[in-house]
């Protein structure tokens, strides 16, 4: 983190009905600056040509120049009145579901970079890692792994969020923390 800069910190929570303040999305729109009071958010690895992070808030939208050839964007519903939201389906590694994910919510946090399971959900992930053959151990709450074959040999994720179906590809959950060890980010 000594090499994290941050300009300052937005709090992107939405107005509830019991909210005494506006949120920004809602100034946003009443200004006329945006059509929608929506915004997405460009999660980028590395800045384009670079080996910096990188990427992108935007209001009122999404940019369609950061979709690949084949891909298109999901508008998901929000389904609580104090966090972005939305029924989380299923969580399969391998094809393996890591249990009944029914009847919790996927929360949206753009101030973390974990996924954050129920206990028996995080046993199941493990076991399920475990199953397919990966040498892997828990460490308090953590899942660390031997990755001496490279990051690219775990499995996609496939997450279902509000009945649509997203693949993880392991360079966005897996840590490469170096001596061929590495950490999803479960």
């Amino acid at each position: 983190m000594d090499s994290f800069i941050a300009d300052g910190i937005l709090g992107l929570g939405y107005t509830s009905e019991n909210s005494k303040t506006s949120s920004i999305l809602d100034v946003l729109k009443d200004q006329g600056l945006i059509q929608s009071k929506s915004f997405s958010l460009y999660l980028n690895y590395e800045m384009a040509g670079t080996q910096e992070f990188g990427g992108e808030l935007i209001f009122g939208g999404y940019n369609d120049s950061y979709l690949g050839n084949h891909s298109k964007f999901h508008y998901v519903r929000v389904e609580d009145d104090k966090f972005w939201a939305t029924s989380i389906d299923y969580i399969l590694v391998d094809g393996i579901s890591v249990g009944n994910l029914s009847h919790y919510k996927a929360v949206f946090d753009s101030g973390t970079n974990t996924i954050t399971l129920p206990e028996a959900n995080f046993d199941r992930f493990f076991e399920n890692m475990e199953e397919l053959g990966y040498d892997c151990e828990v460490d308090g709450d953590m899942i660390e792994c031997n990755c001496g074959a490279g990051i690219e040999f775990f499995p996609v994720l496939n997450l279902a969020l509000d009945k649509e179906s997203f693949g993880l590809p392991p360079e966005y959950y897996v840590v490469d923390v170096g001596d061929d060890k590495c950490i999803p980010m479960i």
